[in-house]
């Protein structure tokens, strides 16, 4: 796990604490959810840190603007992100991931950083939606025990449709 822990095992405040990037595309998305709560827990201000996180995500914010309209109580958080992502980059598509980011982002930029490796996994929302429209016409539930997994699988391919 990319990050350092205090005294007592817990995270210090201010870090953001990121798992290695998934090698397997199938695991990136719960990932990158992973790293979105790890970013508003480290933020200075929940606000502000929910204002970040929409225009990453929002793929209307050109790529060079991540860097440019960064708000400054977002700015130590960023590059916080940056580098916790650097640390995070391991496996056998580490080296492409790290040449991509340094030819490409502004250096300290978490959320150029971050929109690489969502350009790399192919997690644009658009796909993701598509994803997860065909998950949702295969989905059965053939017991009343699978129900909870069921409604579960479906709340989160729904929510994922919605945002393509």
């Amino acid at each position: 796990m990319a990050g350092a822990y205090g005294q007592f095992g817990e995270p210090e405040t201010g870090k953001v604490y990121i798992k290695d990037v998934p090698t397997d595309f199938k695991e990136y998305g719960t990932w990158r959810y992973g790293v979105r709560a790890a970013v508003l827990a480290a933020a200075p201000d929940p606000l502000h840190a929910m204002n970040y996180l929409a225009e990453l995500d929002n793929e209307d914010v050109l790529f060079d603007d991540l860097a440019v309209h960064l708000p400054i109580e977002m700015a130590r958080t960023d590059v916080k992100l940056f580098s916790a992502i650097m640390h995070a980059l391991k496996g056998k598509h580490a080296e492409k991931h790290h040449k991509r980011i340094q030819a490409r982002c502004r250096f300290g930029c978490g959320r150029q950083a971050l929109r690489v490796l969502d350009e790399a996994h192919k997690h644009e929302g658009t796909s993701l939606a598509i994803k997860a429209s065909s998950k949702v016409v295969e989905l059965s539930c053939s017991n009343f025990e699978n129900l909870e997994t069921y409604l579960t699988d479906f709340e989160l391919y729904r929510a994922q449709m919605g945002d393509g």
